[in-house]
């Protein structure tokens, strides 16, 4: 069980912003889920991209990397994973829980490494060497871009709603 200091702030921080996510993306009327502006991903993608890449890269990579010795691994291939894992479309309401399912078995797994599990190396072709702990640092911080995005959106759809003069979601 995790008992050092910087380690169990990081896994409640990965927790919060877990939960952060979740609340944003409920907050997302649902006729907008699928809506962004010019440029920019829906609330959909954005959940989709966060769901594939919990399971496709945090939990795999972290799981692989307490496993075996210095495991290796490639670009991650989004479509591919997708194809295989989750082959028929989810509602936005499933893949906001589904996202919300692997952060859960993310910090559940965390809590149960040691300190030296935490620097257990691993090399990807995107960032090179890395350790568990670094790639726990880079899943928060993916988070939060993610919840930046998401806030963006939903100030986007109010004001798109306020121009059109839809009332707003309560």
């Amino acid at each position: 069980m995790t008992d050092h200091s910087y380690q169990s702030g990081l896994i409640a921080r990965l927790r919060s912003s877990g939960t952060d996510i979740v609340w944003c993306a409920e907050h997302i009327p649902d006729r907008f889920v699928d809506w962004a502006p010019e440029g920019e991903w829906s609330a959909r993608q954005i959940l989709t991209h966060l769901r594939d890449v919990e399971y496709g890269i945090q939990i795999a990579r972290i799981q692989a990397a307490v496993l075996h010795d210095n495991p290796e691994f490639g670009r991650f291939d989004a479509e591919a994973w997708r194809a295989e894992h989750r082959p028929h479309p989810q509602t936005f309401d499933q893949t906001v829980g589904d996202f919300s399912a692997g952060r859960r078995s993310l910090a559940a797994m965390l809590d149960r490494l040691d300190k030296d599990d935490w620097e257990r190396p691993l090399r990807s072709v995107a960032f090179g060497p890395s350790t568990i702990e670094t790639v726990v640092e880079r899943a928060y911080t993916h988070t939060l871009d993610h919840l930046q995005q998401l806030i963006r959106l939903r100030r986007a759809i109010v004001s798109t709603q306020a121009r059109d003069g839809v009332p707003s979601s309560p």
